[in-house]
């Protein structure tokens, strides 16, 4: 998910269901980027916050505990470069509005393991070895309309 993303150093992560924390550990470790990871599950969060203290990377990656309806547009906007998903579509379509102000930004970039944004055409589509699990890139810069538009040609 980092790579097809492009992350560097100069990249802040927010990975939302971010479980065990594994992307924002490696965001930290690999790249030297900031991290944020939100997990609703209690025994995943626990496996995040001992993770991180583990690895010594208090001073990098941050967690929340809670669910994604927490998470401000404004938040999201503001501190971060790269939004990594790895949810169920029901729960991908409830943070709609959050994931279409996130790509109005130039730069910004969404990675969506499995299921991605079914409003949206990805920039890229990486597959995982010789699985059927895809990975999918969209690139911020546009309005939600001009998806709509070209689509609708």
């Amino acid at each position: 998910m980092l790579r097809l993303a492009a992350v560097t150093g100069e990249d802040s992560i927010t990975d939302l269901g971010a479980g065990d924390g594994r992307v924002c550990i490696h965001a930290a470790k690999l790249y030297g980027a900031r991290a944020w990871g939100v997990e609703l599950d209690d025994a995943e969060a626990s496996k995040f916050r001992k993770h991180v203290e583990h690895f010594g990377l208090e001073s990098l990656v941050r967690f929340t505990h809670g669910d994604l309806g927490q998470v401000s547009a404004q938040d999201l906007v503001d501190s971060t470069t790269v939004l990594t998903l790895f949810l169920l579509p029901e729960a991908i379509e409830s943070i709609r509005e959050l994931v279409d102000q996130f790509l109005e930004k130039k730069g910004n970039r969404v990675v969506a393991q499995v299921w991605g944004l079914s409003w949206r055409q990805p920039t890229r589509v990486e597959h995982v070895g010789s699985t059927a699990v895809a990975l999918l890139r969209y690139d911020g810069g546009a309005p939600v309309e001009a998806f709509a538009a070209a689509a609708a040609r």
